[in-house]
Order: C-alpha cells, then sequence, then structure tokens
C-alpha cells in the first residue's frame, strides 16, 4: 500500500496482486479448504480517499476510474456501494472495536476488476482498515488489524503486508518473503467472471500437495526456465473445466510472445510473463483490440 497525508485526510493507494503459485492442501470441516500461495502484488491499484466526519455516521461512494484497454466499467464487475462492501464493513469493524464517535467519509476509485482473481475486493477492506485507523487517530500497532483482516476474508491479510507473501491456511497465516529480480507481465480479464466458491466445489485436493519451493527458488534466481515449471495454480483446471474459453485466452498470451501462462487465484483473469516491459506493453496494445478482453494491463511486481 501506498499512503499519504492530504489536506483533508488519507490517500491510499491499495494493490492487485496474481498468484505465481497456489496449491489447495486439503478441503476443512468447516467448508474452507487450507491452501499455500505465493501472493505478489503488482502495480495496479484502487484509490481510497478517507476524511473525518463531525457527524456518527459513514458515507461510502464507488466510482471507476477508466484505463486504456478496458471496455465499458459495467463489464469489470459488480461493486456495491453499500454495506455488504468489505471497505464498508472494515471501517465498521474498527470503529465498532475502537468504540468511535466521529464518522468517516470514503471515496473508492476502481481500477482493478472484480471477480477476476486479483484480489481487488480484499486489497481495499485492508486499505480501509488501516485508512479508518489513520483518519480516526488510532494506533493501528495496537490493534489487531491481522485478525480483523481474517474475519474480514482469507485474502485480506495478504495485503497488510507490503510485498510479496506466503500464505497458509485459509490464507490468513501469512509470512512476508522476498525475491529478486524484476518480471513483466499481461493481465487480462475476459468477458466474464467466475464464482470463488464454484471453482473450489470443482477443484480436487491432490493425495500429495505440490511444493512451492521450485517456484521459490526459480524465482530468486531469476530462472525463466525453472520459473515456468514452479508457477501453478490447482485451481486452473477446475476454472477451465467451468470456462473451456481460458483455455483459449492462455494460448493466445503464449501467441501474443507470453513465455508462461497461468490464471490468477480462482480466475477469471489469465496472466502471460513477458522478457521485459517492451514486449509485455506492446503485447497489451495488440490485446486491446480483442473482443473477448474487457481489461488489459501491462505490469510488473510491485515489492
Amino acid at each position: 500500500m501506498l499512503v499519504r497525508r492530504t489536506g483533508s485526510g488519507w490517500e491510499i493507494h491499495t494493490p492487485a496482486k496474481l498468484n505465481l503459485f497456489l496449491e489447495v492442501v486439503r478441503r476443512r470441516p468447516d467448508g474452507y479448504h487450507d491452501i499455500e500461495t505465493l501472493v505478489y502484488p503488482i502495480d495496479l491499484f484502487d484509490t481510497l480517499l478517507f476524511q473525518r466526519l463531525s457527524a456518527p455516521k459513514i458515507e461510502f461512494d464507488v466510482r471507476w476510474n477508466s484505463r486504456p484497454g478496458q471496455m465499458g466499467m459495467e463489464s469489470l464487475g459488480h461493486v456495491p456501494a453499500d454495506s455488504s462492501n468489505l471497505v464498508y464493513r472494515a471501517v465498521e469493524r474498527v470503529r465498532r472495536a475502537a468504540n468511535v464517535v466521529d464518522g468517516i467519509r470514503v471515496q473508492l476509485f476502481k481500477r482493478i476488476p472484480s471477480g477476476a482473481g486479483l484480489g481487488g475486493g480484499s486489497s481495499d477492506a485492508a486499505a480501509a482498515l488501516l485508512g479508518a485507523c489513520l483518519t480516526w487517530g488510532l494506533d493501528h500497532d495496537l490493534l489487531p488489524l491481522r485478525d480483523w483482516a481474517a474475519e474480514l476474508g482469507s485474502d485480506v491479510p495478504a495485503f497488510l503486508v507490503n510485498g510479496p507473501s506466503v500464505c497458509r491456511g485459509r490464507g490468513e497465516i501469512v509470512t512476508p518473503v522476498s525475491t529478486a529480480g524484476h518480471w513483466h507481465a499481461v493481465v487480462v480479464r475476459p468477458r466474464f467472471g467466475l464464482s470463488t466458491a464454484e471453482v473450489y466445489r470443482a477443484c480436487r485436493p491432490p493425495q500429495r500437495a505440490r511444493n512451492l519451493d521450485d517456484c521459490m527458488i526459480a524465482l530468486s534466481q531469476g530462472n525463466r526456465q525453472r520459473l515456468n515449471n514452479g508457477l501453478f495454480n490447482r485451481l486452473q483446471e477446475a476454472a477451465e473445466g467451468l470456462a473451456p474459453q481460458l483455455i483459449d485466452l492462455r494460448r493466445r498470451l503464449t501467441a501474443e510472445g507470453a513465455w508462461a501462462t497461468r490464471m490468477t487465484g480462482s480466475g477469471s483473469c489469465c496472466f502471460g510473463l513477458f522478457p521485459h516491459r517492451v514486449a509485455a506493453r506492446a503485447a497489451a496494445r495488440r490485446l486491446q483490440s480483442d473482443s473477448f478482453c474487457t481489461a488489459v494491463f501491462a505490469v510488473q511486481g510491485h515489492s
């Protein structure tokens, strides 16, 4: 997260992520799944503005920010602007726990597509926890933000960490990691989203979980061939069974010059890794004309 003090409050830019590795270890008795995943922030950001109010209320507004490579805003997913939004719920969680009397105004400017496996909603929620604390003058280091984040959603705790992390359990056990080198990618959202619950239902955990080490070593070495083998997403096969168009999307990324392609999270976004920024941007421009793609982004890892 990038945090800045403004004249009237606080501004937070909060990133999307790619899962460079995602293994579904087992199904738990509570219906959730234990996972092991390498979460890597990318330089695609939502922006949240926070302002303190004297009246005891929460004002919340959502707007889409357009950019080149996107179709109409309505095609990027539905983001509610009410109390069901994770941002609102995060702010209310802080307010209730800290017995805050004053209110707050939160404006969310969306660039990260929803229902896409990029973690936009979770990233926004993590920023809202921090932004609420800053706006109301609370010492967030003394508050259990990670516990509150885990209550809000399995992916939220990862976004309280600046930089890449390995997440285990439901995703709430977060370990920051350091990686060497830079990589560039093109991220594509197709014309449809996928239900996380449906993808997990279709996924069959393996008898023996795949090891994360190859991905981590390849990333630290900048070894392209080893990284291509190490990149992994257990949910990809299940998602492609539900939406075979994802196979064609990854083939298109390969045809544009990607040396590795995978789906991120539970989909529907796919990404391709490119040798350098120029190649990624050129491929993104070509893919923007494809009617199958509603949003195309040339990004790099944000650590």
